[in-house]
């Protein structure tokens, strides 16, 4: 019998053990017929001297954890080992040590409704008794605001559906030369993380400029907030200037910590539990104290039609049916294909297909659809995509059960809880237009590009991400 050309290997393990050593490699440019010499003079002083005997003092290299979710290139560091270093106990350091400042500080959380569910299976709550838990530990900690991001998110799906709309009137009036499609969902940072770093210029122009529901919150919490407190006439903000506004969120994704800013802090969900667990072991018993000055969209207690990871292919669906060909959408079918991280909804008009958008979660599916892509055999008008599989309820950074089958049950618990709660349209929720009239004029203004889109690009082989946050 003639032996078969395919050997195949099982059981194999590649796993490294984790370390904080980082080893990333840097391309660092010789410099011929000179001679260097490292001394060191103790105390960590280390120097250079050059062959005229000239010394220059180095600096310490700094490693943040922007560098180390971003590389790629360290083989030996996990970045469950480094996020450890930037984790809530930072937050409670820099909590304390505002309230002895002289100038007011504004604390203010963004909680993620991913997050909210995963806390409420966690603590057997439902979404609202979870919703003023978190309220309330918050708050006795130090905080003054908790706000949602499904209100952000509104935003946030609004300017995609406009978008993928000017781009498929581009493409039908033949106005652009460039592949327009498929336009590619850009809220997950492990997928931006991955397309700039990775495959660049293939996909970098295919990616929705319309920012995430936490890039929006920081932007409304930085650029609008204090004047908004202030028409309700919140005492605690007469004194306060929006450069000391300190906005914290809590994301089911270690990944989020990327989109961050200086005045910013990212906390994961599984982050928030463990700190809770430490710090109120009564947490799902706290006596919740009204608040006379709550926003309009601080608990909106709703969500968006669709997937647990925002509902952008559901919006972005029925959205274009309606303003590009007059067909109202009530329920969308989705079509599984390999797998349920890959699913793919149609619209046919007059016996013709118009439209094809497809759910792409996993790394797995992801490479598949960047081969298509390459190929030039992508049939896809829109792709909601995420790194994770299943979504971000199933995020990287969300509470976590040990084996199989209990985080088979734990990951429905949390898909039933998120969507227990009613079901409304971007273009429904309460105080949506009212923010978009007082805060963008509208959504075509300068200032609506501004906060409401962003750019992406390649990154080049040995371009650096910016240190936000020191550890």
């Amino acid at each position: 019998m003639a032996a078969k050309g395919i050997v195949r290997l099982t059981d194999l393990d590649d796993f490294i053990a984790p370390s904080q050593t980082c080893i990333k490699p840097i391309a660092v440019a010789s410099e011929p017929n000179r001679t260097r010499v490292i001394t060191y003079e103790g105390h960590d002083v280390y120097e250079e001297v050059d062959e005229l005997g000239r010394r220059k003092t180095l600096k310490p290299v700094s490693i943040t954890l922007n560098d180390c979710l971003a590389c790629s290139g360290c083989i030996t560091s996990s970045e469950a080992v480094l996020i450890e270093k930037q984790g809530p106990e930072e937050l409670l350091s820099f909590i304390e040590h505002a309230k002895m400042e002289s100038s007011r500080w504004l604390f203010v959380v963004t909680v993620s409704p991913q997050s909210r569910a995963s806390i409420a299976a966690r603590y057997e709550l439902n979404m609202d008794s979870a919703e003023r838990c978190i309220r309330q530990f918050f708050k006795n900690i130090g905080v003054d605001l908790v706000l949602d991001s499904t209100f952000a998110r509104n935003l946030s799906l609004i300017a995609t559906g406009m978008e993928f709309v000017d781009r498929y009137k581009a493409w039908q009036a033949k106005c652009s030369s460039k592949d327009l499609f498929p336009m590619i969902c850009g809220i997950c940072p492990g997928w931006i993380c991955y397309a700039e770093k990775s495959v660049g210029d293939l996909v970098i122009p295919l990616i929705s400029k319309a920012r995430s529901p936490q890039a929006i919150s920081g932007a409304i919490v930085k650029d609008y907030l204090l004047q908004m407190l202030r028409d309700f006439k919140c005492s605690y903000v007469e004194d306060c200037h929006p450069s000391r506004i300190y906005h914290i969120t809590i994301m089911p994704c270690f990944d989020k910590k990327l989109e961050a800013s200086r005045s910013s802090f990212v906390s994961s969900t599984g982050q928030l539990c463990e700190l809770i667990d430490r710090t109120c072991p009564d947490f799902k018993h706290l006596q919740v104290d009204d608040d006379p000055e709550w926003l309009p969209f601080a608990a909106p207690q709703y969500r968006h039609s669709g997937s647990g990871s925002g509902g952008y292919l559901d919006f972005v669906f029925k959205y274009a049916a309606k303003e590009l060909f007059n067909t109202d959408v009530e329920t969308i079918t989705y079509h599984v294909q390999k797998n349920n991280d890959l699913q793919e909804v149609y619209l046919d008009v007059n016996d013709q297909r118009v439209l094809t958008m497809a759910l792409c979660y996993g790394f797995k599916n992801i490479q598949n659809l960047i081969r298509k892509i390459r190929n030039r055999k992508c049939a896809y008008h829109f792709v909601e995509i995420m790194a994770c599989p299943n979504g971000c309820l199933n995020g990287g950074g969300q509470i976590r059960e040990v084996t199989a089958s209990s985080k088979s049950d734990l990951l429905n618990n949390v898909s039933s809880l998120y969507n227990s709660v009613r079901v409304l349209s971007p273009f429904e929720a309460p105080f949506v237009k009212e923010l978009i009239d007082r805060w963008l004029g509208d959504l075509n203004s300068e200032k609506a590009k501004h906060f409401l889109r962003t750019q992406y690009e390649a990154l080049k082989e040995n371009d650096s991400f910016s240190f936000n946050v020191q550890w």
